[in-house]
């Protein structure tokens, strides 16, 4: 969006634009490795100032799960008080439920743990990633050189 204000004398775009950018996630849980870790920090631990969003979409078994057997994933994260959060999320077993659909998000650091069970379970996520509003976004002109013309276009504008 791009906003045009006049004062007197100038004038100023502000650009509005929220930029974002949405991505495919997913992540694989079995015996062999049973714990997947979706962390935001970067590796030189530099402060990006993104905000990061993991929007839990589904679960599923793979196909080489085992018929009967129960799979049971368990999220671990920090609560709204910073306090250590664990709870069971999702709950298959092949041949009575292989799949599940999931509406949770995750704005924090979060780690899936298989267990129960052998997997695979695959979880599918979308991620997104929000960019800082820049503040040198705002332009100013001066309107001083404009002809008579554009004043008059300009002071029409902001009745």
């Amino acid at each position: 969006h791009l906003a045009t204000t006049h004062r007197k004398g100038k004038t100023c775009n502000n650009i509005m634009a929220e930029q974002a950018r949405e991505y495919v996630w997913a992540c694989e849980l079995s015996k062999e490795k049973p714990t997947f870790v979706f962390s935001f920090k970067e590796e030189d631990e530099d402060e990006d100032y993104l905000i990061h969003t993991l929007f839990l979409k589904n679960a599923v078994l793979g196909a080489s799960a085992v018929e009967s057997e129960r799979n049971l994933i368990q999220m671990e994260t920090k609560d709204s008080n910073r306090k250590d959060l664990k709870a069971p999320i999702v709950s298959l077993t092949l041949g009575k439920k292989d799949m599940c659909a999931l509406d949770l998000s995750f704005g924090e650091e979060v780690t899936f743990r298989l267990v129960e069970g052998s997997g695979p379970v695959f979880l599918s996520a979308q991620e997104l990633v929000e960019y800082p509003e820049d503040g040198n976004l705002s332009q100013e002109e001066d309107t001083e050189d404009y002809t008579e013309t554009e004043e008059d276009e300009l002071k029409g504008t902001e009745e």
